[in-house]
């Protein structure tokens, strides 16, 4: 219908950053300048932070049903790329790092059992994909024709079609996996 269905307020952070989506009810948003991801009710319209250490830059969020968990990747703190990957558990709530990967992390999304994450790795054409496995946390760098200009947010579609926006490069790359 092209109407607004939701304005929620969060006048705590001046950046949100990414949604994924939990249930027909219930939303994430991470707060990048806050280090915090934000559990928006979407019945009630309300929010709470998740009650969680202060995450590095929290940027990028997946939900993943199947193990009721929540991925998140940080793009770091002090202008250092030092952003983890995490993976955030309910009853009780906890999180815990997932892999070695460290860097100016953006995007993730998991597909076939892994989590692929994108890295700037620099504010120039030196960005990646990383391809985390979840139940190991074995990583490796996905395959591309080329280094990226700042990986930005990426969507893998139901067919195996990675898009991802080199965003200092105004071009998206498509690459099947």
């Amino acid at each position: 219908t092209r109407k607004p269905v939701l304005s929620l307020s969060v006048p705590e952070t001046s950046f949100l950053n990414d949604l994924t989506v939990r249930d027909d009810h219930t939303l994430f948003a991470s707060a990048t300048d806050l280090g915090k991801i934000a559990e928006v009710d979407l019945t009630t319209r309300t929010y709470t932070f998740l009650a969680l250490p202060p995450l590095q830059g929290q940027n990028g969020l997946w939900y993943e049903r199947s193990n009721n968990t929540l991925y998140c990747v940080e793009f770091g703190a002090e202008n250092k790329p030092n952003g983890d990957v995490i993976a955030i558990s309910f009853a009780p709530l906890q999180m815990q790092k997932m892999s070695a990967v460290q860097g100016y992390l953006d995007g993730v999304q998991m597909y076939n059992g892994a989590l692929y994450v994108s890295d700037w790795k620099a504010f120039e054409k030196k960005g990646v994909v990383n391809v985390v496995v979840s139940a190991t946390g074995a990583t490796s760098v996905l395959s591309l024709p080329e280094l990226i200009g700042g990986p930005a947010d990426f969507f893998v579609s139901s067919d195996g079609y990675l898009l991802v926006p080199a965003m200092l490069e105004n071009r998206v790359y498509i690459r099947k996996l």
